[in-house]
């Protein structure tokens, strides 16, 4: 198992601006954020950008995640910083958000015809990482179980996943934005 580490936040390594990936795309749209679907370019923005990072490294949440230590050559062909470590910011940078955008702007009739969706059986993705720590204990099924299950599915204790957030990196994505990931060693559930 490769052990992991924070590369840090969206917040300290692209924009300081903003604590999330979901507000610098608020803030990019401005007063035309109504005219885009907004969830829908989020989940796109997101996996575009974890596409674009090396495959060992990913956005959860608004943290990066990679390994603790990488193998030889691993990152040698992404930008890096002055440090000489992986320049997550420049990597970002070529991830086009308006050409992405061009793709979630909403017509009148997208806008009458956008379902309303069920309320979560939890208060928080807090509550959530709860259930699944009892879940796990209930049926003895292994976080990988879990959401493996709960992507085929299409929801997992109620709440619905998004699919294009399925990874298999013990991070679960909901379609309201809740992020919860299991750590291993602690043996638990967190939501972020």
């Amino acid at each position: 198992m490769t052990t992991t580490t924070s590369y840090g936040t969206w917040c300290n390594r692209v924009d300081p601006y903003s604590t999330s990936l979901e507000a610098s795309v608020e803030d990019a749209l401005g007063d035309f954020a109504g005219d885009y679907d907004t969830d829908g370019l989020v989940a796109a923005y997101r996996r575009a950008i974890n596409e674009a990072l090396p495959p060992s490294v990913s956005l959860c949440g608004d943290e990066f995640i990679g390994p603790w230590k990488a193998e030889h050559g691993e990152f040698d062909d992404y930008p890096h910083d002055e440090y000489g470590g992986l320049d997550i910011r420049a990597i970002i940078g070529g991830v086009d958000l308006w050409k992405l955008a061009e793709q979630f702007v909403l017509t009148p009739e997208d806008e009458a015809s956008e379902p309303v969706a069920d309320p979560p059986p939890f208060a928080s993705a807090s509550a959530w990482a709860d259930a699944l720590d009892a879940e796990m204990a209930k049926t003895g099924k292994t976080a990988g179980d879990l959401i493996s299950e709960g992507y085929a599915d299409g929801s997992l204790l109620g709440v619905s996943l998004n699919p294009e957030a399925d990874d298999e990196r013990g991070v679960i994505v909901s379609t309201n934005g809740w992020v919860v990931y299991y750590d291993e060693q602690a043996g638990y559930w967190y939501s972020r």
